[in-house]
């Protein structure tokens, strides 16, 4: 599903633009402000009434390389991440 536009303090937005596409170019134009407070009851909203399930379930090796990821190590193989 894509949202186009979103209702909020009596007022239609323009939702075309992503906000990760807003944080990579400030430049773009995006109409709604994430700060508002009607913005952030929305946000609320979506995701308490959100039924959506995620079946994903990552290896170990998976896991510690997202980890070495987000740590900014480089491991030459995931055996050298051992679990501590």
């Amino acid at each position: 599903m894509t949202v186009s536009h979103m209702f909020y303090n009596a007022t239609i937005y323009d939702a075309s633009t992503n906000f990760e596409e807003y944080k990579k170019n400030p430049n773009l134009d995006k109409t709604y402000d994430i700060n508002d407070i009607g913005f952030k009851d929305l946000i609320q909203a979506i995701a308490l009434g959100s039924k959506a399930t995620f079946s994903y379930n990552p290896t170990m090796d998976e896991l510690k390389a997202y980890i070495a990821k987000q740590e900014g190590k480089k491991a030459a193989s995931i055996g050298e991440l051992s679990e501590s």
